[in-house]
């Protein structure tokens, strides 16, 4: 197998995996579980093509493997089916269906404490009201691949100076906490793994649950 060979199939590796994270069948777990299998079984497949007498299943495997994301990917490309749409709500409505309602299975929330200026924070609300707006008038579609909750708050941060450039750690969401801590972007003063743990917040939203100041109390034991 040539060295080009050899890019494109591990470009495509990664590409397949990213297809099975974000639009796989399942829960959270369960697609994270099929993008790994999908890269373990790619790799060793092609691991295999280079053993003499592997070649032919080998490469079968990793076909027949690339062909079953296609098709995920055909029935999910972006179409009538994919608006971009906004959800407005509060913390409590937004935070709380997930902690105190949302059980099959649970989401582990975390929030984290920003390292900006305040002002960082007016410019990217305007932007996200201005697109809005814009939406009313000239609806869009969108690519569920490459677009999520976290790709679109990087894409409005864009309006302020210095913003974090883009890194495979937003589209794959899970790891962006890690990035923005990577950064300086938030809390120094404690190892990541520990202020992660500190800023869980599924005990403190499910005893505010109701309560007028739900965003207070949920953030009353941050670092």
């Amino acid at each position: 197998m040539s060295q080009i060979g050899t890019i494109i199939a591990l470009i495509a590796t990664g590409w397949g995996a990213l297809v099975l994270f974000y639009l796989g069948p399942g829960t959270a777990r369960v697609r994270t579980t099929q993008a790994w299998s999908y890269v373990a079984i790619s790799l060793l497949a092609l691991g295999a093509l280079f053993v003499p007498g592997a070649r032919e299943p080998a490469a079968i495997v990793f076909v027949a493997a690339f062909a079953l994301v296609l098709l995920i990917w055909g029935k999910e490309r972006p179409s009538n089916d994919h608006e971009l749409v906004y959800v407005v709500a509060d913390e409590r409505d937004a935070i709380r269906g997930r902690t105190n309602y949302r059980n099959s299975p649970p989401e582990q929330i975390y929030l984290f404490r920003l390292m900006a200026p305040i002002e960082n924070g007016r410019r990217i609300f305007l932007d996200y009201m201005r697109d809005i707006n814009e939406l009313r008038e000239h609806p869009r579609f969108y690519n569920a691949l490459t677009t999520n909750c976290t790709t679109m708050i990087f894409t409005h941060s864009a309006v302020n100076f210095g913003h974090l450039p883009y890194s495979w750690k937003v589209l794959l969401s899970g790891y962006t906490p890690e990035y923005a801590y990577e950064r300086g972007r938030l809390n120094q003063s404690l190892p990541f793994e520990e202020l992660k743990e500190r800023s869980h917040i599924n005990a403190a939203a499910r005893a505010a649950d109701q309560a007028s100041d739900f965003s207070r109390r949920i953030r009353a034991d941050l670092p």
